[in-house]
Parts: C-alpha cells; sequence; structure tokens
C-alpha cells in the first residue's frame, strides 16, 4: 500500500467515529482504556513496550475500544492492544480469582540475566534536565522530537541602540510527523554582559505549515544593547526553508533595512557564511538549496534527522522493584490489571519475551491506520490527548494532596466533552480546563499555531476598588485615559467577562487568578478587535491586538521604573527585573553605606541576581526546599523518597546590614519565588506587596496529539520552614492594594509604602 493511501485509509478510519454519539458505554470504555495506557506506558518494564509510538498507539487505541458494546467485547479488544506490548499482563473481571506466580516469569538461569525495572525521577515526558524517567538496565532513547537544534547569525546592536525593528521572512516546513516545528527568534545581548534585553522566539505561534506563509514579529531594541543574535530553531525532524530574511529598524518616519537576505549570492550545498552551524550538527545541517525557493531560485534550508538520541543508561536512584512485585488496579467496566513491575532481562529482551508476530501486526495496523500529521478535529486523537495529559498527572503531579478534587470524574467529564467538541478550538478548551482544575500556577496547554491569541492591546488595566481600571495606555492613537472604568467588554459586564475566562486558567490562589485573567482578557489573534464601554461615554471604544502576549509584563503591563535610581538620599532602588547581579556588584561599594535600600520583583529577576542574597544572608544556607519525588509504582502510592534539593549559598562580603524592603505581587512566580523565599525565610527584609503566586518548581512540559504543549510543575516546592508554598505564595508583611486615587495621580503605592517605611 502506498504512503498516499494509507494516509487516505487512515483518515478515513479515524473520521469514521465522528458520526458516533456518545454513549455511556464509549465512555466508560475510553476511561478503562485510558487508566491500562497509564499503567503500561509508565509501570510496564517489557522491551516491548518501548517499541510502540504511545502517542499513536492512545489514538488507535482510543478509536479500537470504541466499538466494544460490553465488557467482553471490551475485555478481547484491550487484550488484542496490550498483550503484544506487555505479555505479562493479565486482565480479569473483578470478580476473577487471581493468580500471581512469580515463577512465570523467571527464567531458567538467573545468574545470565539483570533487573529491569522503571524509575521515574518526576518523569522523563521531554529530555528536561532535572526529571528523568529510565528502566534500569537499558539505555535511555529519547523520542525525535525531543532533540532540537538552532543556527543563528549577528551583527552589532550599537548603531541601532533604542529603535523599534521588525523581522520579517518567508517560511515553510515539511515535518517528518505531527510533532516537528520551528520557530524563529530575534535576542538582544545588552553590553557588558548585563544579561538579555529583548527576547521573543515564536514560543505562542510555532510554524508548521508545508505551504510558504510569512512571520513577522517587531519590538524594541535595548538602550544599553550589545548585539543582536536571530535565527531559527528547529524541533523534530524534516525540512524548513527560510527565504526573503529582513530585518529593519525605524529611523525618524522611515524603515532602514539592516539585514537583507534572499540567499542568492551563497554557495549552494553549503552553509552561508554569517550564519552559524546548527548546534546539534550530528542530527541538523543548514545550507543554502535550490531544492525550494519562495522568490529567486535558493532558500536556506534546515534538515533534521529523523529518529532519536541514545543516552547511557543509569539507576536515577539506588532502590529498584525486586522481580515477583506487581501491581494489581481496578481499571473500570468492572476489569482488573495485573502486572510486573520488574522483570529480568538480557541486553537483548526481557523475560518472558511476548509474540513477535502479534506486535508487528499492531505496529503495522498503527502505521496503517494513523495518519503521520495528527489534528484535534479527529474525536480518536482529542481522546488521546487527553488520556495522555491525565495519565502524567495521574502518576506524577506532587500537590493533589492539597486539592478537593474528583481526578476520575474530570477524566470522565474531559472524555465526553470530546464527543461534542466540533473543533480545534473547542477542544483547546476541554484540554485547558482539564489542566486549570489542578491549579498549578505553571498550568496550561498552547496550541501549536494558534491564529486566536498571543496578542494584546497596548494598554493595560487592573481590578482597583472593584472595578477594571484602565491604568495604562501606551498607545496614543487609544482613546483611553489612566483612570478610566470599563463598565463593558465585548458587550458584557467585566465581571462575568472575566468569570467566563477562569475556567481555562491554571491559578494557585485568587490573587494570582486576577492577575492572570486580566491578561487573558485582553489576549488574542493578531489584528482582532475588543469593545469597551467606558463609564461615563456613549459611544464604545475599539481595541486592536498589535503587541505579543510574551511582552506583556515587560511592556505596557510593567512598571515604569528605571533598573537602578537613588529614589531619595541615600535609599537606593533596584528593580531586580531589569539590574543584573555584575551591575549590582559594581555598585555594592554604594550599597554598604545606603541608608536603605529597595529591591522591586514585581516580576521576574535577570542576569542571576538572587546572587545578591548572599549579600544579605547572616550564615551558611543548608535549607532544602525543592523536592522531587522518587516514583516506582502508579498513582504517585508508596513514593520511594525525594530527593531534596537547595542553592547552598554562602555568606558573601560585603554584608548588607540596612534596612531592606523588597517588593512583590502576584506577577512573581517560580524562580522569583525561589528569591522571595529566601528573603521570607531568613527574615533579610521587610515585604511589601501583594502575595507572590503559590507557585515554585521546574516545569516539565509535555506534547500530546494534534499540537498541543501542556505546561506543569513537576516537582514539590515548599517553604524554608517547612510549610506550604503552593497556592499561598509569599505573603508580604506589609500588604499593598491599589487605590483610585494612586491610579489617578500615577503613584506607585507599593514603592510609596516602602520609602514610608525606610523613612521611620
Amino acid at each position: 500500500m502506498n504512503q498516499k493511501n494509507t494516509l487516505m485509509l487512515g483518515a478515513l478510519l479515524l473520521c469514521s467515529v465522528l458520526s458516533w454519539g456518545q454513549t455511556p458505554q464509549q465512555i466508560q470504555n475510553q476511561e478503562t482504556f485510558a487508566r491500562l495506557y497509564g499503567y503500561i506506558r509508565y509501570f510496564h518494564p517489557s522491551d516491548e513496550a518501548t517499541a510502540i509510538n504511545w502517542d499513536r498507539f492512545a489514538v488507535y487505541g482510543a478509536e479500537q475500544v470504541s466499538y466494544a458494546q460490553n465488557q467482553e467485547e471490551l475485555l478481547a479488544t484491550l487484550k488484542s492492544l496490550f498483550l503484544p506490548i506487555a505479555p505479562t499482563l493479565q486482565l480479569v473481571p473483578e470478580e476473577a480469582t487471581i493468580t500471581w506466580d512469580a515463577a512465570e516469569i523467571t527464567p531458567p538461569d538467573v545468574g545470565k540475566y539483570d533487573v529491569v525495572a522503571w524509575q521515574h525521577r518526576g518523569v522523563g515526558v521531554s529530555s528536561n534536565s532535572v526529571y528523568k524517567s529510565a528502566r534500569t538496565n537499558r539505555p535511555i532513547v529519547l523520542p525525535a522530537e525531543d532533540v532540537w537544534s538552532a543556527s543563528s547569525k549577528k551583527l552589532s546592536a550599537e548603531p541601532h541602540r533604542g529603535k523599534d525593528f521588525r523581522l520579517r521572512a518567508m517560511v515553510k516546513m515539511n515535518p517528518s510527523d505531527g510533532d516537528s516545528f520551528a520557530q524563529l527568534w530575534f535576542r538582544v545581548d545588552r553590553a557588558n554582559n548585563q544579561g538579555l534585553g529583548y527576547f521573543y522566539n515564536m514560543y505562542d505561534r510555532p510554524i508548521g505549515k508545508t505551504d510558504w506563509e510569512l512571520v513577522k514579529f517587531e519590538g524594541t531594541i535595548d538602550e544599553d544593547g550589545g548585539n543582536l543574535v536571530m535565527g531559527a530553531i528547529f524541533r523534530g525532524s524534516g525540512d524548513l526553508w527560510i527565504d526573503d530574511f529582513v530585518v529593519e529598524v525605524q529611523e525618524g518616519d522611515e524603515w532602514v533595512k539592516i539585514i537583507e537576505h534572499d540567499f542568492e549570492s551563497d554557495q549552494e550545498g553549503k552553509r552561508p557564511e554569517d550564519w552559524s552551524a546548527a548546534s546539534r550538527p550530528d542530527l541538523y545541517t543548514v545550507t543554502t538549496s535550490a531544492e525550494e525557493a519562495y522568490s529567486g531560485t535558493q532558500a536556506l534550508h534546515y534538515v533534521g534527522e529523523e529518529g532519536g538520541r541514545i543516552v547511557e543508561g543509569r539507576l536515577l536512584f539506588d532502590e529498584v522493584p525486586e522481580v515477583g512485585e506487581y501491581v494489581e488496579k481496578p481499571i473500570g467496566a468492572g476489569l482488573m490489571a495485573v502486572f510486573p513491575i520488574a522483570l529480568y532481562g538480557t541486553e537483548e529482551y526481557s523475560y518472558p519475551q511476548g509474540d513477535p508476530a502479534a506486535l508487528a501486526r499492531l505496529q503495522e495496523e498503527i502505521t496503517n491506520k494513523v495518519p503521520s500529521a495528527l489534528s484535534a478535529r479527529v474525536l480518536p486523537v482529542r481522546l488521546a490527548s487527553t488520556i495522555i495529559t491525565w495519565n502524567v498527572f495521574q502518576h506524577f503531579y506532587p500537590y493533589f494532596e492539597l486539592l478537593d478534587l474528583d481526578w476520575n470524574e474530570a477524566l470522565r467529564t474531559s472524555l465526553a466533552a470530546c464527543y461534542t467538541d466540533d473543533s480545534v478550538e473547542d477542544f483547546h478548551k476541554t484540554l485547558k480546563k482539564l489542566v486549570a482544575q489542578l491549579k498549578d500556577g505553571h498550568g496550561g496547554v498552547r496550541l501549536m499555531g494558534d491564529a486566536n491569541f498571543g496578542y494584546v492591546p497596548d494598554i493595560s488595566w487592573r481590578w482597583v476598588e472593584d472595578q477594571l481600571v484602565i491604568r495604562k495606555v501606551c498607545d496614543e492613537d487609544i482613546d483611553l485615559q489612566v483612570g478610566d472604568i470599563v463598565i463593558s467588554i465585548a458587550g458584557q459586564d467585566p465581571k462575568q467577562y472575566f468569570e467566563t475566562l477562569e475556567p481555562f486558567l491554571s491559578a494557585a490562589h485568587e490573587t494570582r487568578m486576577r492577575v492572570m485573567a486580566e491578561r487573558a482578557a485582553l489576549d488574542g489573534g493578531l489584528a482582532s478587535e475588543l469593545q469597551l464601554q467606558i463609564k461615563g461615554r456613549s459611544e464604545e471604544v475599539t481595541l486592536t491586538r498589535t503587541e505579543p502576549t510574551g511582552n506583556y509584563y515587560s511592556g505596557c503591563q510593567g512598571w515604569d521604573r528605571p533598573a537602578y535610581e537613588m529614589v531619595e538620599e541615600g535609599i537606593h532602588y533596584i528593580n531586580l527585573d531589569l539590574y543584573p547581579m555584575d551591575s549590582i556588584d559594581a555598585l555594592m561599594p554604594e550599597l554598604k553605606t545606603a541608608k536603605g535600600i529597595i529591591c522591586d520583583l514585581r516580576g521576574y529577576p535577570t542576569g542571576r541576581n538572587h546572587m545578591l542574597i548572599q549579600h544579605l544572608l547572616p550564615e551558611q544556607d543548608d535549607d532544602k526546599w525543592m523536592f522531587v519525588p522518587h516514583i516506582l509504582y502508579p498513582d504517585y502510592e508508596n513514593l520511594v523518597r525525594f530527593e531534596e534539593l537547595g542553592w547552598s549559598l554562602k555568606p558573601k562580603s560585603p554584608h548588607l546590614d540596612c534596612p531592606l524592603v523588597f517588593l512583590t505581587n502576584s506577577v512573581a512566580i517560580s524562580y522569583a519565588e525561589s528569591y522571595m523565599g529566601f528573603i521570607e525565610g531568613y527574615d533579610l527584609a521587610t515585604i511589601v506587596g501583594q502575595p507572590t503566586a503559590g507557585t515554585n518548581g521546574n516545569i516539565n512540559p509535555f506534547r500530546v496529539p494534534g499540537g498541543f504543549s501542556v505546561f506543569w510543575t513537576g516537582m514539590k516546592v515548599l517553604k524554608h520552614d517547612g510549610s506550604q508554598l503552593h497556592g499561598v505564595g509569599i505573603t508580604p508583611d506589609v500588604y499593598v492594594e491599589p487605590t483610585m486615587e494612586g491610579v489617578l495621580a500615577g503613584k506607585d503605592e507599593y514603592l510609596e509604602k516602602a520609602l514610608e517605611i525606610l523613612r521611620l
């Protein structure tokens, strides 16, 4: 069967279930398949289970179980799906007598065999350096989509400092599968090693189209820019072409080209001299090619090789289950799953070996019936993505104990929604709603190339005294004033409008939810419009979304504060969002004699300036406050232990012993909360503002079929005294609630409170 017919057949079979109505039997079938899928994927140690593409297996399996009309048919279908990859699995009715004999999985000469079992340090759903999953005595194979490479070109920023720029290029992809994508990026490296300036990498709208498309974005080059660096990131495998790459800066009323690259004069088959080589030359090449071009005869061509990357296997931690240990779990529909979590194995196979013919047939079925490009327009893809997402959290999310949540009911509800979703956009909401129930401030779901999100109008607003108030207007053409009160958004009461957004936003507490909803209410597609009604005015105001959401907190939403300022005689203000550690080091002689210091962390630190903590600590820091779970067993049960981590900071001279105030709020999340955790835990300063986001710990994103990326927190983080951080945050010593008077007067009421404290 040729590839074209194979894809057509797969598409027809996948679409065949779209006409079905949702029935209780179908939902039960999907729930049962979902539970068994997670148990076998993450905890059954057979070699056969690693021979399967688990994403495509989920799509195929979701379709197959939909046909089952009763328990008997469902049981037969599950056996046909799972026994080829888990030969030691037992599937039986709940009322059946379960017999487990370790002798049946023990080879005659045990001395020739090693123990093969899953270990999870968190969970290795990507190539993240913190979280890993591996089988003992087996190499780790990273999927191709977890491998990426970057290539770039660079020029001096000095002639262009402070100028607006815009980048545009024609791009085209031929991904080898539905998980591969590319991104263009632009970065300003600030002079004198001051850290990162402007940065954007199309994270919110990656490239995936197989036709030529125009990509463009714009921004402002930092006043202290040292170099401009730009290029492409390619994740996965396949082909990427770039043509007519142009960067312009604004000189007065004109736009002047500083880069114009059509690749026509570059030698075919060679990398352009001013473009760097791929950062992974073993898997990626960058050359000039005549194979494809948007204009002229040549374009820049990235090629990513297919296949994963093998990493030498090793024990992730010392504890390993013994052969003979098994799991007995109800999976729904009156069925039980019984399977070992440790097997014997040689370098060539795990014991006992399964039926290679059955495995080959299953792999062929998946290849023939599941297209390479997967879209959530198709029901089995929606079901599969839901099943995969639910299982990652079911077995590895560290905060269920803090939630009043029926996660099984969440699965049931989400699966049912898959049957009624009419579009990719509908399913995106279903997946976001599932993740939002976890109340993880890192939590969220992004859709590759989503044109419905990614831009905001050039204003900021906030809830003040129970009213939605315009806080800042950064585009003089927008007919709004600071202090305007919004009484209608798109024809709805603002509170009602915000309430419609909140079920799809994941926030650990109400104050963080308010911050997220303020941004989400502005978010939409490029050039899309939002209608507002302003108190005291009869006509509506129409806002146009023009600014990338990625610049939201550093753009119009940001505080109008400099990186550093002597705000009063002897009182220094340091904006930790902007001022890197090397600049703080240069300022240290003045800070040593300061009357007071105000550190502003209403955002995210930059340039490793958390090292300022060393100049505040009275003693060696040995606190452990980050905890990565070591997992051998499913359902987050019987945890082996937590791996305890901290920063182990040492006091550093000079010691700053003047009064300090730290400003913070619920925009401060993750790394910012690590920073603030020291301030609170060691009582290093007076904290002024509002609670931080209550979400810390490295994220552990993963992708699911249909082009969705799911974000979440993969470890547990506590405060330095061992108390709860998640959902609480670092709470201020002095709480500040903005007022209408302050907004109208353009006051920074956080800063004013800090000065009031230091003047005492």
